[in-house]
């Protein structure tokens, strides 16, 4: 439990220290690039690409890669390999944007319309 709070107290000073890190880094046009290259390897429009399994199939290869750099970095170092490691992904997978931003954007909204945007 004192790990994850560790692991998001530092993503979050990260991202407010370093955003032009957080940018470069959230940058998620790696995927963009997977999902088309999956797209243009299972043309058939009603194939099993267009719906549950085509999203299992795109997320189960970066979810393995986690996976297993979590299976090998869980015990060497007293887990400070894993702690380093959650980091990363939470920094990487809080947000494209700042996430005070977005929240003061939300709460600053004049009507619903502007909140769900």
């Amino acid at each position: 439990m004192s790990i994850t709070l560790i692991a998001v107290i530092v993503a979050l000073v990260l991202g407010h220290l370093a955003p032009g890190l957080a940018a470069i880094v959230r940058r998620h046009a790696w995927f963009a690039a997977w999902v088309r290259w999956l797209d243009a390897r299972f043309v058939h429009p009603d194939g099993f690409w267009r719906g549950r399994w085509g999203v299992l199939l795109a997320l189960l290869p970066p979810l393995l890669l986690v996976v297993a750099l979590q299976v090998l970095v869980h015990h060497p170092l007293a887990g400070v390999l894993g702690l380093l490691l959650g980091i990363v992904a939470l920094f990487h997978a809080w947000g494209p944007d700042d996430l005070d931003v977005d929240v003061a954007r939300v709460v600053n909204a004049d009507d619903a319309s502007a909140r769900a945007d």
